[in-house]
């Protein structure tokens, strides 16, 4: 499963984006005229090719389950009166899903999951699919809005957590193979309903992603100069709400709802970004391309053709990558 790729994408990212598909192709039915057709994609072009590729990719754990499960966390960890888990790489295998945490975690998971560890909690994947959802699931914000796929190893899907992260550089002596995995995140951030309740903010190199997707969630910025002053703005405001409400940082926010304003992360993606910083759970995240000076910060060492690493987790990985072509296919479809 981890190291199965489509279009250079994995296969909850290409769920993902086949999911958001289907999502406006309803849309554009209901509005339709009688006896208007919606657009397809014309049969044997690149982007129908495209397509049938992304439909390939097996769903052994649908991504609404995926998300479901990781938001009923929030009312069970109130019931059970501890804290959120400090979650930073979801590893989601063939029949199990596995939460890495940044930090240790003594106290006793919350159902469904169990501990294989202070820093691991796992849960198989029929347990994570029960249609019955707590009564009051909607009263929780979603404690983990910034999940994204990287990439994944012969045994699972790769995601990780961007605000956990704070700022997650891409790195590589190939500049394409940086600008590859980039294209892919921000496909799947533009596109996953993992990430639907992220506020993402790309690069005007990218503003065909954003004029695709029409969402009021995404946007392109301007010019590299007005997205670094919006990256600053954001941090601070984001700092003093935080700060005002009494609260360490958003996840504590989301567990306490309090600060309502830093439930939903803010994803800035850019080559050109030079952030000073952007802190671990401040509602604000990074992915930029090559090293900095800020800390603390997680790396994606992409070191050869599909071989890379995640430091400082250690972590070796096939990374996700979307070639110009195949993400100009994609376009089309949206």
């Amino acid at each position: 499963l981890g190291q199965a790729f489509f279009l250079g994408l994995t296969t909850l990212a290409s769920a993902g984006f086949i999911g958001e598909i289907a999502r406006r192709r309803r849309r554009q039915q209901r509005l339709r005229r009688t006896g208007e057709r919606i657009p397809l994609p014309a049969a044997k072009t690149p982007a129908a090719a495209a397509e049938l590729e992304l439909r390939r990719a097996p769903q052994l754990l649908k991504v609404e389950d995926l998300k479901r499960a990781l938001h009923a966390l929030a009312p069970a960890c109130a019931n059970a009166g501890r804290d959120l888990p400090r979650i930073g790489v979801v590893r989601v295998g063939d029949h199990t899903v596995e939460l890495l945490l940044t930090e240790d975690d003594d106290a006793a998971p919350a159902h469904p999951f169990i501990a294989r560890g202070p820093r691991t909690w796992t849960a198989a994947h029929h347990d994570l699919t029960d249609p019955v959802q707590p009564d009051d699931l909607d009263d929780y914000p979603e404690p983990y809005p910034a999940l994204v796929t990287i990439g994944g190893d012969h045994e699972a899907v790769i995601l990780v957590n961007l605000e956990a992260a704070g700022i997650l550089s891409i790195e590589s002596a190939d500049d394409e193979a940086v600008r590859a995995t980039m294209r892919a995140i921000a496909c799947e951030l533009a596109t996953s309903t993992l990430s639907d309740r992220a506020v993402v903010l790309v690069e005007p190199e990218l503003c065909d992603l954003a004029d695709a997707c029409g969402s009021v969630l995404l946007d392109a910025a301007d010019n590299h100069q007005a997205m670094a002053r919006r990256l600053k703005s954001d941090i601070k405001r984001a700092a003093d709400v935080l700060d005002g409400a009494g609260v360490k940082d958003a996840l504590h926010a989301r567990s306490e709802r309090t600060a309502e304003s830093t439930w939903n992360a803010t994803v800035f993606l850019g080559t050109e970004l030079r952030p000073e910083s952007a802190p671990p759970w401040s509602a604000v995240a990074v992915v930029k391309a090559g090293p900095t000076d800020s800390e603390p910060r997680w790396r994606l060492e992409i070191t050869g053709p599909g071989h890379g690493w995640l430091e400082p987790l250690g972590i070796e990985l096939l990374p996700a990558h979307l070639s110009d072509d195949a993400f100009a296919h994609l376009l089309e479809l949206v």
